[in-house]
């Protein structure tokens, strides 16, 4: 067969999970929106405004860009999923294995890291003497980073 498929340069590039993972750069924005979500209860973020929950992916994108989360989302996440469950349910959440591969390629080259938040010792909020708000951001910064996280 000669190399002359039309429908070849169609195709688009194969997905780079080096290169296309999400990214949130204000973790505690993210939180706290998602705090909101769970209480109904708009106050959690900076503005005081409670916002409906996206449908897609680039809905997210548009509400996380206004509220200054610094938000990647990669064309190639196409579905977006929101789970609410209750006290007495655990969910455990499965991530791709082709996720969990690139991540343990990386790893024979490169450090494990995390976000930086998780770097400060001790952890801003979990000082004795933290002060409610301190212990809120933190709060919001774990539920942040394991909303988008997929345990990589």
């Amino acid at each position: 067969m000669s190399g002359n498929n039309p429908t070849a340069s169609a195709q688009p590039a194969p997905v780079n999970l080096v290169r296309d993972r999400m990214s949130v750069t204000n973790l505690e924005v993210l939180g706290n929106l998602v705090k909101s979500w769970s209480t109904g209860d708009g106050s959690h973020n900076a503005d005081g405004v409670f916002y409906p929950e996206p449908a897609t992916p680039q809905e997210l994108v548009q509400l996380l860009t206004k509220l200054g989360a610094g938000v990647v989302i990669p064309e190639h996440i196409t579905k977006l999923t929101i789970v609410h469950y209750g006290a007495n349910e655990m969910v455990l959440r499965v991530p791709p294995a082709a996720l969990i591969k690139a991540k343990e390629e990386r790893l024979k080259t490169e450090s494990y890291t995390v976000p930086e938040f998780y770097a400060d010792d001790p952890v801003k909020g979990t000082e004795p003497g933290a002060t409610h708000r301190d212990k809120l951001a933190l709060q919001a910064k774990r539920i942040g980073d394991y909303t988008i996280a997929h345990c990589e």
